[in-house]
Formats: C-alpha cells, structure tokens, sequence
C-alpha cells in the first residue's frame, strides 16, 4: 500500500501536493486550536466572575428601587437606593432611564456610589418626569452580587395618589460579553402619598357649678352660676342650648348664669365631628325670698338713762351728760343709748324725758 501512495504522491503536479500540504496541517493542528480556545474561555470565565453562555442570560441581573414600596404624606423627602442584582456576572456599565409622575413626586438628587469609577450621565428633569443615569467601571475590581449604583432623594408634592417609578430603558454590561444582558425582570417602584391619619390628642373638660361640682349633670336654680372648661386641643368648640340659648365659642372656658328655668345642656364639639361629651343642667327656679320682720331696736329705759334711776328724770344728770361730753369727767354714766360714747343723741333721750320746772 505504501508503495502505491508513494506512486499517487509523484503523480500529482507541485500546486496539488501544495494543498494536500495544508490539508494534512490543518488536520494535525486541529485539536490544538480547541484545546487554546478552551483555555480561552476558561480564562475569561475566571476574570468576569460569572458563566460565558452563548444563551440568553435572561432574569439573571435585575435593576432595583428599595424600597420599592413605601407610603408617605405631602412635603415628605426620604430616600431610596438603587441597585443592581448582578448575580454572578461582573458589572462594567450601566446605562438606567426611569419615568415618574412630576406632578405628584419631585426626584430632588441622585447621589453616585463609588461603584463604577466613571459617571458619564447623571440628569433629572422634572419637567417630564425622567432621571437617567450611566456610569462604567474599567478598574479590575469585581462588581457582582448586589452592587450598590447610588441613592435617589425624592420628594412627595402636594398632590396626593400613586406614583410609579419605571424602569423604562435599562442597558447593563458585564466582562466576558459583547452584548448587553438582557434584564426582563426589573421592578417598577410605587409609592402612596396619601394625608396622614391625625393622631388622636387627649383633652379634658369640666362642668362646673356654682358650689365646686364636677359632676356632669347637676341640679342648679336661676340664681346659681356655672363654668365648662375645655383643655388640650385648638379644635375644641363649646356650644350650649337651653330655653332661650343656642350658641357656641372657641373658647376655653365659660361663665354662665341661668335666666330660665328648664333643661340646659353644655357640650363641646371637635372640628369636623359630631358632639363629644354634654353638661346636663336642670334649672329650677331660685326660692322666693320672704320678709322676715326685724324686730325693734329696744327703747332705753326711760327711768335709768344710763344713769342713777334712783332720782328719777333730773337736772343732775343733764350736769353729768354736759361735764362727760365735754371730757370733764372720763366716765360714760350719761350714755343713755348705750353705744359706747358720751354725745347729744344721749342729751336728746335725756332732754325728751325731763319736764322743766
């Protein structure tokens, strides 16, 4: 056989033996070109932290708001951090697009990780509702995992609703690929603003009649007073009714008299809700006074007068009322009406009783 090979070989002309040439190199060279190529792979595989597939990586890498939901009132500015669930792929860029409705959140600033060491792209318009941001990386750390992008500071406006935050274009590469991963699975956020549910402030109140009581109800009459205080909240109404009443304050406290008999009630109100608590007072008329007689003032014993009543109704004791009103004498026998000092009323009783001669 090797013989006749040999014959096959002379027969054919320089250009064909040329080609049988490179045919049998090729062939000879071939498990060596898989074996590099391999390798190759292996290398890259090593480097970019994550499998090369020439299958669609789908699901694998994710881009994140969190909290992705959240419920806030109008004013409120809190912060969310965006990310990227790499897996174990290795992050080199990033290109994000996210709309939101400007009438209900305002996105106030993003602030970059130092992540990826080159931002390229970093803008907000609130006019129409868009932040974009890009940024790559060319160092040789390895970005896989949860890798942090930065954290987005967002306001809640006036108005109040639902705001979804979307991902809208989202562009992610990693080492080993020339394409970008597909990333089918990227969560919208949303967010509640909606007005707060008011706590609820104590208060305390009192229903007070003229005698202390705080009882609230009380039987009181038309001359008899009352005070209702009211403490702890702004939004605390007094209001009252009864025969010939109906009014009501935002005040503190109030005084009140009775003019009527019959039923009175005293209550508060708060602000945009029905009655909370009432005073009960039940009027009746005051007791009608009656006219005790004052018994008269005793009349001076004519005969004593203050003085000796063993000599009658005398001269002398006009002498003794002159010398003790004119402070002769400090003794008070001339002090007929008995109300501690010597004066003409006690002449006048005196004068009344005498007879001159």
């Amino acid at each position: 056989m090797l013989p006749n090979i040999r014959a096959f070989i002379a027969s054919l002309d320089r250009p064909q033996k040329t080609g049988i040439g490179i045919l049998i190199v090729l062939v000879l060279a071939l498990p060596l070109i898989v074996f590099v190529a391999l390798q190759n792979q292996d290398n890259r595989q090593r480097a970019g932290g994550g499998p090369l597939s020439s299958g669609d990586p789908s699901g694998a890498v994710m881009i994140v708001l969190n909290p992705s939901k959240l419920q806030m009132a109008p004013g409120n500015v809190f912060d969310v951090e965006l990310f990227v669930t790499a897996q174990e792929y290795n992050i080199t860029g990033t290109d994000i697009t996210y709309t939101y409705d400007p009438t209900i959140l305002r996105m106030v600033s993003f602030t970059p990780s130092d992540t990826l060491n080159t931002l390229l792209v970093n803008t907000i318009d609130q006019a129409t509702g868009k932040f974009r941001f890009s940024a790559v990386d060319t160092s040789t750390t390895i970005h896989n995992g949860n890798v942090v992008l930065g954290t987005l500071r967002l306001e809640a406006l006036s108005k109040t609703g639902t705001i979804v935050v979307k991902p809208t274009e989202v562009v992610i590469t990693a080492l080993g690929f020339d394409e970008a991963i597909t990333t089918e699975y990227n969560t919208e956020a949303n967010y509640l603003v909606a007005l707060p549910t008011p706590t609820e402030i104590p208060y305390t109140y009192g229903c007070l009649t003229a005698n202390g009581s705080g009882n609230t109800s009380a039987v009181v009459n038309t001359s008899q007073s009352a005070t209702a205080v009211i403490n702890g909240r702004t939004d605390l109404h007094w209001s009252w009714s009864g025969p010939g009443i109906s009014t009501n304050e935002d005040v503190k406290t109030v005084h009140f008299t009775f003019q009527n008999p019959g039923r009175y009630i005293v209550g508060f109100t708060i602000t945009g809700t029905t009655n909370v608590a009432n005073c009960i007072y039940d009027v009746t008329a005051a007791p009608t006074a009656t006219n005790t007689p004052v018994p008269p003032t005793p009349t001076p014993d004519p005969i004593y007068m203050g003085f000796d009543p063993s000599g009658g109704i005398n001269i002398q004791q006009f002498n003794l009322w002159r010398d003790e009103f004119l402070g002769r004498y400090t003794t008070k026998r001339a002090d007929v009406d008995r109300d501690g000092d010597i004066d003409i009323v006690d002449f006048s009783i005196w004068r009344n009783r005498f007879t001159p001669l």
